[in-house]
């Protein structure tokens, strides 16, 4: 085995314009960079001995390649024109997605960039559209105000929870600009409908509570005027505490407006830089 490895060093010298050196340095990091296994290192490292290549440039030549990564690991061994391997993303970059490597979303494909931001978009309007159905189909016409404590404290603690677990699935997904779009769609309909149900069983608990008596689809509406300031006036709080659960809301929005937007677009710089 030495000798044929010899041989093939000698013959790799001849057609290089490298001297044997440097052409064993490039060997040794260009095993790295295609996690060669460990019998290919040690032949190589004997045969890196015998033209002078000492234990500290055997070191680094092991250790640089890996500490930037696989994927820059391989990327050293493409400039040592060293073939990568099946493994490689950019081999079947048009394939690439979450699934099969980290590629970046714009070395996609433009068709699998596409694929991939109207699936994004699917998703979160289907999450969308599921929230707005629970919430006129769910049996919130219940007079009691242990029900209503219970489905207001149910639902802010759900908020939370989901608000977490969305900003963690950013930072783990492999493109996490098209999951905080996916969040934002949970997110945003997830905290207006908790108001709206709020202010649908007040109004129908007590219906002075308000200018006139609200359903589900008034309810939706005035959260959602309310969460954008504009404040038509039509519908209006008259009771003192659902004015000061209004402006609770509205302390609220610019929560969600302010620092719930800088979380999420913070959650998608770390899922990038990761």
């Amino acid at each position: 085995m030495l000798d044929l490895l010899a041989q093939l060093t000698a013959d790799s010298v001849d057609a290089s314009s490298l001297d044997t050196r440097t052409l064993v340095l490039v060997r040794l990091a260009a095993l790295v960079a295609v996690d060669a296994p460990p019998a290919s290192h040690l032949t190589n490292l004997e045969a890196a001995a015998e033209v002078g290549v000492d234990a500290e440039e055997q070191d680094e030549a092991w250790h640089s390649p890996r500490a930037r990564g696989p994927t820059d690991a391989r990327a050293a061994g493409k400039e040592q024109g060293v073939p990568h391997g099946p493994d490689d993303p950019d081999d079947d970059r048009d394939d690439a997605g979450p699934a099969a490597g980290t590629a970046p979303l714009q070395s996609l494909t433009a068709r699998r960039r596409r694929a991939l931001v109207t699936l994004g978009l699917l998703r979160a309007g289907a999450t969308a559209v599921l929230l707005v159905a629970l919430y006129y189909l769910l049996p919130l016409d219940r007079r009691s105000t242990e029900s209503l404590v219970l489905v207001l404290a149910v639902s802010l603690t759900a908020l939370l929870a989901t608000t977490v677990w969305q900003v963690r699935a950013i930072i783990r997904s492999d493109y996490p600009g098209i999951r905080a779009t996916q969040a934002l769609a949970t997110v945003v309909p997830l905290f207006l409908l908790v108001f709206a149900t709020t202010y649908f069983m007040l109004s129908f608990q007590e219906p002075a509570s308000f200018s006139e008596r609200l359903n589900r689809s008034d309810a939706l509406y005035f959260t959602i005027t309310t969460f954008a300031t504009v404040g038509l006036g039509d519908i209006s709080p008259v009771a003192e505490g659902v004015r000061l659960l209004v402006a609770g809301q509205v302390l609220l929005d610019l929560v969600v407006l302010g620092l719930g937007i800088k979380v999420v677009i913070g959650a998608v710089k770390k899922g990038r830089a990761g």
